[in-house]
């Protein structure tokens, strides 16, 4: 395979031209992608936790812009982490013109001037949160219901050729068992909660009503007759909705054609989902740019379909060759690429006549992880470039990760395995009978009665019902008192904490835990669902200034962007079978920056589900390694569980072995790039800021500076991840020109429209402030709120 870049063939003179010097390894990354983007359309940048994939990204706009006048850049991004883009952007590129899109009347904003024939005058990024582009509008049904014709009763109608549309159960029925066609329908109709809810009852003999909630899982979504779509966008102006209107901001930028030269995709893992609306958004983005890349933590999950629609959606057409198209299951790839699993469930025979048995059986297939060497040497190799901390060449501060495998007490211990045997038992009787989904409850239910007996349960399985007692409350069980203890440790050594959990709706674990921490004197705060992702860094921000010790938390919730430098230590209460979920969580507080020694513990219950989900984590992290180059393959049997243990069910199957804390040990050891330089938490800061000064100077003198040069460069321009910046308040002309300026807040996770006079949380694309003396009086209005000025000038929209 040939190599796109080798250190002998040199890097770019630009990058030395970057505000924030790269380090070597991340301007060999830089130079190399901007390779192989010349000859190809998609890259992937997978890089460890810290190790500056935006300012490479940022790196690569910089080359693509001064070579090949690469102008216009499209990046999407969890909302999250956009104020970092652009925090980013001011600290590496400057020059850069940014415009952050969010809402669909920005998105048309764009494509008007587009269309007009407006270029940008120089470097132009168009930023826009994936979760945004995403949204569409509010469906709403655009049948009419009215009286069937001849017949005495109602139906929904098609509203362009007034056909009868027959109800979607018995159509879909119709189609698949008889195999007929549209022409020949049957006679029994949609019903009125077919599309809508409330009103209950629907109106009769020309009555008029207005629906007030529609059924949005209806299955009536084409006309048979016609094809004519029966939904449409929710009005406002009619009251259907209070949402303001708005259009998929993907599909506003896919209508544009290729206008974008390069398109990149922060946390593209997250876009993995064959059906999810990410997915779809990625895919249609992709399609509106002449070249893509990729910036990821963990490429894969360790299981092959992971990246499957990502490569898709990126690149077809080395899949199309391999005989794959857009209709391919996760299963014939996983046959091919990966692992799977065939479980045959056998019921007792029964009898059900004088000389006949009857056997009922059910079989299961499961994707296991797993992922075939030919699958990173086809698709992956060739496009990726994998990026490790012992790369960057800066030491970092210790890392461990801590199993704590616990026993139940005695009469938890009783009523859990009494519960978890006759669930096994219930779920494999369904399964055989043919009910699909029959251990759909098995793994919350177990994992939750482990760490929740206060809440008791009772489960239904088909028309079969399992319950357990529920235990006081104020009854703390085995795994609380540990986390108290661990809690109370860390505190005593003046370190913040993060409670990770994971099922915080129906068992509100979240809950639960503050009372049990409260009640022996902890205070905590908790990070819940309802603070948007724009908020979560303002929200931290408070809550390190407040001097907040211990926080709670959804592992999902900070997955990705968000840093927890103040909390060193993080203590896995419940995990997530999501592999990269439990990886890139595990590294908010080890990275660049921080300075405290970093813990992450793993609190699992033995002779529990709890254990086989940590064994299913354990061969899933050991794939996804092997797939990134960390684990040979000889060494990945000792982590890859046997099929039976992975997702085990049985308790039989939920021991724990005498070497299992130390496998997960090792494995976390081998996570780390034994090039990595870790140092003690007394020694940290001045190797740090002597490894700085040395990486710098490196890279300037491979873009070809003078020993002069570099003396000169590298006081002034070292700029790293971990250094805040201070801006000043820039002495700007006083014009009625069209620029925009974006104020930030002292918290630097606030924004200010200088136009309206209103902050708003994250980012914003703002309104024109043509007059300086109506932007002074809004910005004496907010006197009482500390701004400094983050200079980045956007150009105004056409209009």
């Amino acid at each position: 395979m040939k190599s796109h870049f080798t250190e002998a063939d040199g890097i770019s003179p630009h990058i030395a031209d970057l505000l924030k010097i790269p380090f070597p390894a991340q301007a060999y990354v830089i130079q190399g992608v901007t390779n192989y983007l010349k000859r190809h359309k998609s890259a992937f940048i997978c890089g460890d936790m810290g190790t500056g994939k935006t300012e490479i990204a940022l790196g690569i706009i910089h080359v693509l812009y001064k070579e090949r006048n690469a102008k216009r850049v499209l990046v999407t991004a969890p909302g999250m982490v956009l104020p970092k883009w652009v925090q980013e952007i001011r600290q590496t590129i400057p020059y850069a013109k940014v415009r952050v899109l969010r809402c669909t009347k920005d998105a048309l904003r764009l494509a008007e001037d587009i269309r007009s024939g407006v270029k940008p005058d120089g470097l132009e990024i168009v930023m826009v949160g994936i979760d945004r582009a995403k949204l569409g509008p509010e469906p709403w049904p655009g049948a009419v219901w009215k009286r069937v014709k001849g017949e005495r009763y109602h139906s929904w109608h098609c509203p362009d050729c007034g056909g009868a549309l027959p109800s979607p159960e018995i159509l879909q029925e119709y189609l698949e068992e008889l195999e007929h066609d549209a022409e020949t329908l049957p006679e029994i109709y949609a019903s009125w909660g077919d599309m809508a809810l409330e009103p209950a009852i629907p109106p009769r003999n020309g009555q008029k009503t207005t629906i007030t909630r529609c059924n949005r899982q209806s299955k009536l979504k084409k006309c048979p007759h016609c094809g004519t779509r029966l939904w449409r966008p929710a009005s406002v102006q009619r009251s259907e909705t209070r949402m303001k209107s708005r259009w998929f901001i993907c599909r506003i930028l896919k209508k544009l054609g290729k206008v974008f030269d390069l398109y990149i995709a922060d946390e593209v893992h997250q876009t993995k989902e064959q059906n999810s609306g990410r997915g779809y958004a990625f895919g249609q983005m992709v399609k509106c740019a002449g070249k893509v890349i990729g910036l990821t933590g963990t490429l894969t999950n360790g299981k092959s379909t992971s990246i499957k629609e990502i490569l898709w959606r990126t690149d077809p057409l080395p899949l199309i060759t391999e005989g794959f198209d857009y209709k391919t299951g996760n299963l014939k790839w996983a046959a091919r690429y990966g692992t799977i699993e065939r479980r045959v469930y056998k019921d007792k025979p029964e009898d059900s006549g004088i000389i006949t048995v009857r056997r009922s059986a059910g079989e299961k297939v499961t994707e296991k992880p797993g992922v075939s060497p030919e699958l990173t040497a086809t698709y992956l190799l060739d496009r990726s470039v994998f990026l490790e901390l012992g790369d960057i060449g800066l030491p970092l501060v210790e890392l461990k990760e801590i199993p704590v495998i616990l026993e139940m007490d005695a009469e938890h211990k009783k009523t859990y395995r009494s519960l978890h045997d006759e669930l096994y038992e219930t779920c494999r009787k369904q399964l055989a009978d043919g009910k699909a989904g029959a251990f759909a409850a098995l793994i919350p239910t177990t994992i939750n009665y482990a760490d929740r007996p206060d809440m008791g349960v009772r489960v239904w399985v088909g028309d079969d019902a399992v319950a357990a007692p529920e235990f006081e409350e104020n009854y703390y069980h085995s795994k609380e008192r540990k986390l108290v203890e661990i809690v109370q440790s860390e505190l005593a050594e003046n370190r913040g904490v993060v409670v990770y959990t994971k099922y915080t709706n129906k068992y509100d674990i979240n809950s639960r835990l503050k009372k049990v921490l409260n009640d022996h004197g902890i205070e905590a705060c908790v990070l819940d669902a309802c603070t948007s992702q724009e908020d979560r860094m303002r929200w931290l921000a408070e809550k390190e200034k407040a001097g907040v010790r211990v926080i709670i938390a959804n592992l999902k919730l900070v997955e990705t962007g968000l840093d927890l430098l103040p909390w060193p230590t993080l203590i896995y209460y419940q995990l997530d079978y999501e592999v990269n979920a439990v990886r890139q969580s595990g590294r908010r507080a080890w990275r660049i920056g921080q300075t405290r020694e970093c813990r992450n513990y793993y609190l699992v219950y033995n002779e529990s589900q709890q254990l086989a989900q940590f064994k299913h984590i354990m061969a899933g992290r050991g794939h996804a390694m092997f797939v990134e180059g960390r684990l040979d393959r000889s060494e990945l049997a000792e982590y890859a569980m046997d099929h039976n243990t992975t997702m085990a069910y049985t308790i039989a199957q939920c021991l724990a072995s005498a070497d299992l804390a130390d496998k997960w040990t090792r494995l976390a050891e081998k996570d780390i790039d034994q090039k990595l330089l870790m140092v003690s938490e007394k020694e940290f800061l001045v190797a740090v800021e002597e490894a700085k000064k040395k990486l710098v100077a490196e890279t300037l003198r491979m873009c070809g500076k003078s020993d002069a040069e570099i003396d000169e460069l590298v006081g002034r321009k070292i700029v790293r991840q971990d250094e805040q910046v201070e801006t000043d308040i820039a002495d700007e002309p006083e014009t009625e020109d069209s620029s925009i300026g974006l104020l930030v807040s002292s918290d630097r996770n606030m924004f200010l429209d200088l136009e309206n006079g209103v902050m708003f949380p994250g980012y914003g694309i703002l309104q024109d402030s043509k007059k300086t003396s109506r932007r002074r009086r809004r910005q004496r209005s907010l006197q009482d709120k500390e701004f400094t000025q983050l200079s980045i000038f956007m150009e105004t929209p056409a209009v």
